[in-house]
């Protein structure tokens, strides 16, 4: 996050143009995206409300729960486990922004040499380039474990 912030207090005009038409690209479908998942949790939340069902998810349990405030705890701790898997997608959002940005700076780079004249730009451009696969293989070590992580935590609330 330290390269995004430093390019962008660093960036020109021009780059600034390019990384917002990145971010107005995928504004709505982002906006969509979260709307639906916040939606996903209030309904599946306040499905007992609705439905006249004990909690929102169908959960055998090998004792009774019939006191209130057994199913007040049991309701909570499902309602925390909806919550906790609807805001799973955050972190694909994050790394969405990372690559993102890489496509963005791939692309200024294109028309930096596209409009390179002497051998001097060339070689900026290499050296811009060679920075560009340096901070791609920092995120795809940084993804793996990410993705990894959310797999495993979203594989736990589910079983």
């Amino acid at each position: 996050l330290r390269e995004i912030e430093d390019f962008l207090r660093t960036s020109d005009d021009n780059e600034k143009i390019i990384l917002q038409k990145y971010a107005d690209r995928y504004f709505f479908f982002s906006v969509f995206i979260i709307i639906c998942n916040c939606l996903a949790v209030v309904v599946f939340s306040c499905g007992p409300l609705l439905l006249l069902t004990k909690f929102p998810i169908e959960v055998w349990y090998p004792f009774p729960i019939e006191s209130p405030i057994a199913i007040r705890i049991f309701y909570t701790i499902q309602v925390y486990c909806i919550i906790k898997t609807g805001l799973n997608f955050m972190p694909n959002f994050i790394l969405a922004i990372l690559f993102l940005y890489s496509s963005a700076r791939l692309e200024m780079l294109c028309l930096k040499i596209q409009n390179a004249k002497n051998k001097r730009q060339i070689n900026s451009c290499i050296k811009k380039h060679q920075k560009i696969i340096k901070y791609m293989n920092e995120i795809k070590h940084t993804v793996k474990y990410i993705l990894l992580k959310t797999n495993i935590m979203t594989a736990s609330l589910i079983i």
